[in-house]
């Protein structure tokens, strides 16, 4: 055999096993997802409620069998049927989106509301939105706050959301600075508490949320003579997404740089974000000298030019 075909056969070995090596993890998930699926379908069949759920939710996304909604609306409505929170909840959101059934709001509502009514946090949240919106039932915002403050009160982070915006604008409800700043501290402790988020995902939340309430913390007179001042809270929002990445990279100095190996989605963060906070704060800086130069400049005073005769 020449070198060449030796290389050949070498080169193609090599590329097999790494086809496989990607492969294989992909397909053993695909056989687990039916084994489960058929497991799902025998105890479903005997009544179980928790299986018809979870068998419909399996037709929904198409896990371990082919994505049927209307399979998948038909076993939510089993489940549903005997009191289960988590399939009314799905049963009502096939029927908002018009998934395996015609679009009907109004009976999304009345599923939402049985789930919602059982203590289901995203039934609660989402029948708050539609208190709010108007969708399949009257608008009554102090119906959408009392379902928003149910789901938010269990830790759903959109419901906090927007109770930290509602009470910030007086949207819904009479404005109120102090709940707002309580939300918003449930808001921000709850998305460092939930690292599996992803930091990418955590981190531009972050400051995507403090920079769109930065018009709601600052006066606008203030930020009519503080125009750095976005830049400098953008600033000091991005060191701590820093910070805290650093924290989670490693507990030891003499770790980080093999953690900062095996975590490259992190070493793009550190660095995203790192060039974030220190770009605002040299703008904020630049920003906040040429604001005290022309706050020095004295106007000219008046009669200073000679008027024409």
């Amino acid at each position: 055999m020449t070198t060449r075909r030796k290389i050949a056969v070498l080169v193609t070995c090599v590329a097999a096993l790494c086809g496989a090596a990607i492969l294989w993890p992909a397909y053993k998930e695909k056989v687990t997802e039916r084994k489960l699926a058929e497991a799902a379908r025998v105890l479903a069949r005997q009544g179980d409620a928790n299986a018809q759920y979870s068998l419909g939710n399996m037709y929904r996304n198409g896990q371990g069998v082919p994505q049927d909604y209307a399979e998948s609306v038909r076993w939510f409505r089993e489940a549903a049927g005997q009191g289960d929170a988590k399939a009314q909840n799905g049963l009502a959101y096939m029927y908002d989106t018009g998934k395996g059934v015609s679009q009907d709001h109004a009976e999304a509502v009345r599923w939402y509301r049985k789930a919602a009514d059982q203590g289901d946090v995203p039934a609660q949240s989402y029948l708050g939105y539609r208190y709010f919106h108007g969708q399949g039932v009257p608008q009554d915002y102090a119906e959408a706050i009392r379902w928003y403050r149910k789901a938010a009160g269990q830790g759903d982070g959109a419901a906090q959301s927007f109770l930290t915006v509602s009470y910030f604008k007086g949207r819904g409800v009479p404005r109120n600075y102090a709940e707002a700043g309580y939300w918003l501290g449930k808001v921000v402790a709850s998305c460092f508490a939930k690292t599996e988020r992803g930091p990418l995902a955590r981190g531009t939340f972050i400051v995507g949320l403090l920079l769109g309430l930065t018009t709601l913390l600052v006066p606008q007179r203030l930020g009519r003579r503080a125009p750095w001042l976005p830049l400098a809270l953008l600033s000091v929002t991005s060191a701590i997404v820093v910070a805290h990445e650093l924290s989670l990279l490693a507990l030891l100095p003499r770790e980080l740089l093999g953690t900062l190996s095996r975590s490259p989605v992190r070493v793009l963060v550190l660095v995203l974000f790192a060039g974030l906070s220190v770009i605002s704060a040299i703008g904020a800086i630049v920003g906040a000298v040429r604001g005290s130069k022309h706050s020095g400049q004295l106007p000219p005073p008046e009669g200073s030019l000679e008027s024409p005769t």
